[in-house]
C-alpha cells in the first residue's frame, strides 16, 4: 500500500476525526448506568481503599482524579474520562494507520469510533475503554519496534501492555497475542527480544499485584492466585459451554457493531419516520459490502509480524468472549482489531467504509446514545428512591444487585436485599412472610439480560400470598409493578 497523504479531505478527517468523538461521547453520556458502573462510582466516593483484582488500577486511577479535581460526583465525572480516552484511542489508532501506510486512514477511525460498542463503554463509567487506549499505545510501540527502532521501543510496548493488563485482566490476551507473535521473527537476537517482551510485561505485572495483594489484612488473604482471580473464584465472572455460547456471540458481535434493543420496537412505534433507517441501513450495507468484497484485493504486507500479533489477538479474545457466553463487554476491541488486520493483508476500496461509518454513526446516535441519554429505559432509578424511602422492608428485587449499588453510591450505605434463592428456601416453611417486590406482571423491552434470566417466573410463587398494596413505575418501553405482599403460606 502506498501513503497519500495530499487529499485536504482526508486531512481534515484525520484532525478532527477523534476531537469531534470525544465531545460526542461527552456531551450524550448514558443515564442508564449498570450494575458495575455504580459499584465502582460508589467505590471511588465511599470506599476509595477498595480493591478490585479483575480491573486493579482503574478505580484506583478514578480515585487519584477525584482528589485531584476535588469531585463530588464520581459517576459523571468517570463518564467524562473514558470519553476523552475515547477519543484519545482514536487518535492513536490514527497513528498505527499511518504507521502502516493506510491510505484515507480517517475513514476507518470514523468507522471504529462509530461501532455501538465503543460509544457504549466511552459514554459509561466502564472499564473496558481505557485499557484499549493503553493497548493501542502498546501495538504502536510494538510496531516502532518491529521497524527497526531501538529495543527500547518493545520495552515500552511491554509496559503499556501490562499496563492495559492491570485495568482489565482481559487485556493479558491483547499482549499475549503479540507475544505469541515475537516468535516468528528471524534472526539471532529473536529469543532475547521475546523474552525482553514477556519479562517486563510479566514483571509489572507480578509486581503491582504483590504490592496490592501484600497491603490486605491477614485475615483477607486466602492466597495470591485467589486474589488475582477473585471475580472467578467469587462467580461473577460467567463461564461455560451452551447452546447459548453459540446463539449469544454471533448477537453480540453484531450488536459490538450496531445497537439493537427491544426499545427500539416503542421508538418506531413513536417516531414512525425512523422506519426509514432500517431500509437505508439494509441498502447501504447491501451496496458497499459488494463493493468492498468487489474491489478489494489480497497483498502480503512488508510487516507480517504485526499483521500475526494482530490475528492472534482477535482470535484469543472472540473465544474467550464465546467462552463468555458471548459477552459484548469482551467484543469492544474486535472491531478496532478486525479493521487493523483487514488494512494490513488487502487494498480496500475506502469510500464504502466511510459510508458504512457515517450510517452506523446516525443509527448508534439515534438508536443508541439519545435514548440512553434522555430516556429512563428500566425505572431502577424510580424504584431505588421508592426502596430507600423503605430500607428496613425485606424487598425481593428483579435486580437486587443493582438497586443496592445504586443506594449505596447515593447514600454512603450499603444493604443487602433479598435474593431470589433466599425467597425460595423461605416458601417452604409453612409461615407468615411479609415482602415487597417489582416482579408483579414484570414488563421489560427485550435485551440480552432478560434473555438469559426471566424473573417473571418467580411471580408464580405470589398465588399465596395477599397482595395489600400496589405502586405503578413508568419506564421507556416497560414498567414495573411494585407491591406489598404478606399471608401465610398453606402448610406441606
Amino acid at each position: 500500500m502506498t501513503f497519500i497523504e495530499s487529499d485536504k479531505k482526508n486531512k481534515l478527517f484525520i484532525h478532527w476525526i477523534p476531537f469531534a468523538f470525544f465531545l460526542l461521547y461527552l456531551l450524550l453520556p448514558t443515564s442508564n448506568s449498570g450494575i458495575d458502573a455504580y459499584a465502582y462510582a460508589a467505590s471511588v466516593k465511599w470506599k476509595p481503599q477498595q480493591i478490585w483484582p479483575h480491573h486493579l488500577l482503574y478505580c484506583e486511577f478514578g480515585s487519584l482524579l477525584t482528589k485531584i479535581f476535588d469531585v463530588t460526583d464520581p459517576l459523571s465525572f468517570m463518564k467524562g474520562i473514558n470519553a476523552f480516552f475515547g477519543g484519545a484511542s482514536l487518535f492513536i489508532l490514527h497513528g498505527i494507520l499511518r504507521k502502516l501506510s493506510v491510505r484515507f486512514s480517517g475513514y476507518f477511525v470514523l468507522l471504529i469510533g462509530a461501532c455501538y460498542g465503543y460509544m457504549r463503554f466511552s459514554t459509561e463509567n466502564e472499564t473496558y475503554i481505557l485499557p484499549i487506549f493503553l493497548s493501542l499505545m502498546g501495538s504502536y510501540f510494538f510496531l516502532q519496534y518491529l521497524n527497526g527502532e531501538r529495543i527500547q521501543k518493545l520495552v515500552l510496548s511491554a509496559i503499556f501492555f501490562s499496563a492495559a493488563a492491570l485495568f482489565h485482566q482481559i487485556h493479558i490476551l491483547w499482549f499475549s497475542g503479540f507475544f505469541m507473535a515475537l516468535f516468528q521473527i528471524s534472526g539471532t537476537k529473536k529469543y532475547r527480544d521475546v523474552s525482553i517482551f514477556l519479562g517486563t510485561g510479566s514483571l509489572v505485572v507480578i509486581l503491582v499485584y504483590v504490592v496490592y495483594y501484600s497491603s490486605l489484612q491477614f485475615t483477607d488473604r486466602n492466597g495470591i492466585v485467589e486474589f488475582v482471580l477473585k471475580d472467578v473464584y467469587a462467580g461473577r465472572v460467567h463461564t461455560g459451554i451452551s447452546f447459548n455460547n453459540v446463539l449469544m456471540t454471533p448477537i453480540s458481535f453484531v450488536r459490538t457493531f450496531i445497537q439493537v434493543h427491544g426499545y427500539m420496537i416503542k421508538m418506531f412505534g413513536l417516531y414512525p419516520i425512523l422506519v426509514l433507517l432500517p431500509l437505508c441501513l439494509s441498502i447501504i450495507l447491501w451496496v458497499c459490502v459488494k463493493a468492498i468484497f468487489k474491489f478489494s484485493t489480497y497483498t502480503k504486507h512488508g510487516n507480517r509480524i504485526i499483521s500475526r500479533a494482530i490475528l492472534y489477538s482477535f482470535a484469543l479474545h472472540f473465544l474467550f468472549a464465546f467462552y463468555s457466553v458471548g459477552n459484548a463487554e469482551f467484543m469492544v476491541m474486535l472491531p478496532l482489531l478486525a479493521i487493523l488486520w483487514l488494512c494490513l493483508n488487502f487494498n480496500l476500496p475506502t469510500k464504502p467504509f466511510l459510508y458504512i461509518g457515517l450510517m452506523l454513526l446516525i443509527w448508534n446516535v439515534v438508536f443508541g446514545l439519545m435514548p440512553n441519554y434522555h430516556y429512563d429505559l428500566d425505572g431502577n432509578s424510580k424504584l431505588s428512591s421508592l426502596v430507600i424511602r423503605d430500607l428496613n422492608k425485606p424487598w425481593l428485587l428483579s435486580e437486587p444487585q443493582k438497586i443496592e449499588n445504586i443506594i449505596f453510591y447515593q447514600t454512603g450505605e450499603e444493604h443487602i436485599f433479598l435474593r431470589e434463592e433466599q425467597f425460595r428456601q423461605a416458601i417452604q416453611k409453612p409461615k407468615d412472610l411479609d415482602f415487597y417486590t417489582d416482579l408483579i406482571k414484570y414488563q421489560k423491552p427485550l435485551s440480552r439480560h432478560n434473555f438469559l434470566r426471566d424473573p417473571s417466573e418467580l411471580e408464580k410463587e405470589f398465588d399465596n400470598f395477599t397482595l395489600s398494596q400496589c405502586d405503578t413505575i413508568y419506564f421507556f418501553g416497560g414498567r414495573k409493578i411494585v407491591g406489598h405482599f404478606s399471608g401465610y403460606l398453606p402448610k406441606q
